[in-house]
């Protein structure tokens, strides 16, 4: 058995979508560490803690108790350590201003959440080997350039 050598944080505050995650993370074929946190607020404690996690790969949730998706996002994309860390999107978004918000302020990725478990398991499964075995990125954060402007590019396509 393989260890993991990655890391996933899925931020997550539904207890059926957080089971349906863990069981696409499992289905992925990508062994990774995963820890979850349920509330906005703690999830942007421990991420901007000196000590806290540097995970491979954030899947977050839009609503949720505390900050919601959208707030943590903004303070990750502010800190220098969590600046790099790509971010999914994975939440019923409402409406396309809600997207271009995300990808304005930094999200990698707006994904719906399906209403099907089966294709919910797939949809996540997918995330996870592609964030986790096809992105490439540099081993040290600070070789990164800044972040594409995603909220400009989809702007000028609309």
């Amino acid at each position: 058995m393989s260890t993991p050598t990655q890391s996933l944080l899925l931020v997550e505050d539904s207890e059926t979508d957080e089971s349906l995650s863990l069981r696409a993370i499992s289905s992925s074929g990508v062994p990774c560490e995963v820890m979850v946190i349920r509330h906005g607020g703690e999830a942007v404690k421990s991420l901007i803690s000196a000590n806290g996690p540097i995970p491979d790969l954030i899947v977050l949730d839009f609503h949720l108790p505390g900050f919601n998706g959208l707030e943590i996002l903004r303070e990750l994309r502010k800190q220098e350590r969590t600046r790099y860390i790509p971010i999914v999107m994975l939440s019923s978004l409402e409406s396309d201003d809600e997207v271009l918000d995300c990808l304005h302020d930094g999200a990698n990725s707006c994904v719906s959440k399906p209403a099907d478990p089966h294709t919910y398991v797939e949809q996540v499964a997918l995330i996870v080997r592609y964030w986790l075995t096809v992105d490439k990125r540099p081993e040290q954060p600070g070789q990164m350039q800044q972040p594409v402007d995603a909220y400009a590019m989809a702007r000028d396509i609309f």
